[in-house]
């Protein structure tokens, strides 16, 4: 995983937790958490901003 992920990956759940890189390889070293194998679907993706009221 490390070898894939960019110096600056940063994720953002949908809770609106973020994690780096580093982050993700200590989760995974450590097993706090285990990685599953996950398919890729076909989802639209939206870019830009939205303003807010």
């Amino acid at each position: 995983m490390g070898r894939i992920l960019a110096d600056d990956f940063v994720v953002v759940w949908g809770t609106g937790e973020t994690h780096n890189k580093a982050d993700l390889l200590n989760d995974a070293r450590t097993k706090r958490v285990q990685y599953e194998h996950n398919e890729d679907t076909v989802r639209p993706l939206e870019c830009g901003a939205t303003p807010r009221s």
